[in-house]
């Protein structure tokens, strides 16, 4: 799984944050790469997490997906979060 976070910031410090894939709503069967290639329709638990000092950080996921290359851009893409 390759991530690419687009993100901006109007504060400065610390900002810790980690993203997994599972196959259980409760997160305890995680994805890895020994389970890929998965298969168009699989259904996926996303977990995200951010960590700051500041309580008042929101974190929204706005969209999510995959493509077969390295090219973010590819018209072949898999939603995986639409619409936050």
């Amino acid at each position: 799984m390759c991530l690419i976070l687009v993100f901006s910031l109007s504060e400065y410090g610390e900002l810790n944050f980690s993203m997994a894939a599972f196959s259980d709503v409760e997160h305890t069967d995680e994805i890895t790469a020994a389970d890929q290639p998965l298969a168009v329709g699989t259904r996926l638990f996303i977990k995200v997490e951010v960590r700051s000092s500041n309580e008042e950080l929101d974190l929204l996921l706005e969209r999510c997906y995959a493509t077969p290359t390295s090219n973010r851009e590819d018209d072949n893409q898999r939603q995986f979060i639409v619409g936050g």
